[in-house]
């Protein structure tokens, strides 16, 4: 099933850019609260069954962190900046405020502004988190993967969402989510996917190179 789908209602269409591991109304409480920060589960879904997956284990402090803080505290939304989530989908989609907390690993949601609903989330965590979902998502038969030129290794999920092992005990999961009302989607599904991997690609170097500092 793709995850780009349209629903129609009343005149009305709702089209999702969705992938993922959790149901809407849990969307990553890994942003939350310590104990939803040991899961991995990246995306709110709405098109797949993988809501049903088992979280990812717990990352420990030194895995999820080390050498790394998260900036002042923010989870991981120090990996990228309100410039280059505009600019990753030519201005069509606005962006609110970066919501994080926390040491790395906390992960960090981002609302879309607008007249447009939805959230990207991305995710820092270790190799076992990446290991987690990685199995987690190829055991399900809608649930579509393929390879991505990123890390060590990484994979697309149904479009939307990318999976990297970042090397040195490191992964990071970004995702994308879109809902609006109307006749016409605010992006395509080509330029969604692309999208979401510009944004992978600029997390996954400030990544590594907080690694070094």
């Amino acid at each position: 099933m793709n995850a780009f789908r349209r629903e129609s209602s009343m005149k009305s269409t709702t089209i999702m850019v969705a992938v993922g591991a959790l149901a809407v109304a849990s969307v990553l409480a890994a942003c939350s609260d310590e104990k939803a920060a040991a899961t991995a589960s990246p995306v709110a879904q709405a098109s797949e069954p993988a809501q049903r997956q088992a979280a990812a284990p717990t990352q420990s402090r030194s895995a999820a962190g080390k050498g790394e803080s998260g900036k002042a505290g923010q989870g991981d939304c120090d990996l990228l900046s309100a410039a280059e989530l505009e600019a990753a989908f030519d201005g069509r989609l606005s962006f609110g405020r970066m919501s994080g907390r926390g040491p790395r690993g906390r992960g960090c949601t981002v609302v879309l502004g607008g007249d447009v609903e939805g959230q990207l989330i991305m995710q820092a965590g270790n190799r076992a988190a990446f290991e987690t979902r990685k199995q987690s998502y190829s055991g399900q038969s809608s649930v579509r993967m393929e390879p991505v030129d990123l890390g060590v290794e990484a994979y697309r999920v149904n479009d939307y969402q990318i999976i990297v092992d970042a090397g040195d005990d490191r992964s990071l999961s970004l995702g994308l989510q879109v809902f609006f009302l109307g006749d016409s989607a605010p992006i395509t599904a080509g330029e969604g996917a692309a999208g979401v991997e510009a944004l992978t690609r600029q997390a996954l170097a400030r990544l590594t190179a907080s690694a070094s500092e």
